[in-house]
């Protein structure tokens, strides 16, 4: 079935495994030019190789939680591909401990990687949306954010 993505630009975060990873997939089978990263580049090419020459795909290496990180992935896909037309924010992390037992580097590194890396890609990925008079943002959550540890 035809759902009009066909030749899109997509970056998706956290694309190394996972839920980003079968997201990459699923875009790149409908005829999308993905974008796959991640924090670890090997596990972002491993997706791109798992993708079996499905449009043309590449792997990048991002760290959302830096900003001018976000803002030079998002400047490389541009410059790669002349667009940028869907963003999903997947990237997400989180230290496996209970909360009564957590530090506050614990905090800070879930509300770097799950919230400002959400803000930061979305931030970046404006510009160019906006010049290009559209595009799409997607954010995966995790349910956790709803109900607690």
């Amino acid at each position: 079935m035809d759902v009009g993505l066909e030749g899109k630009v997509a970056l998706v975060t956290g694309a190394g495994s996972g839920i980003g990873r079968a997201i990459a997939s699923t875009l790149a089978q409908d005829g999308v030019h993905v974008v796959a990263s991640d924090l670890n580049r090997a596990t972002a090419e491993s997706t791109i190789a798992d993708l079996n020459g499905s449009g043309r795909c590449s792997a990048l290496e991002l760290d959302v939680t830096s900003f001018d990180n976000a803002q030079s992935a998002v400047k490389s896909v541009v410059d790669q591909y002349g667009r940028l037309d869907i963003l999903v924010n997947c990237a997400g992390a989180w230290r496996i401990n209970l909360f009564v037992d957590s530090k506050p580097e614990d905090w800070e590194f879930e509300i770097g990687v799950n919230l400002m890396g959400t803000i930061n890609c979305t931030r970046a990925a404006l510009d160019p949306m906006i010049a290009q008079d559209g595009g799409k943002i997607v954010c995966v959550a995790s349910d956790a954010g709803r109900v607690g540890e």
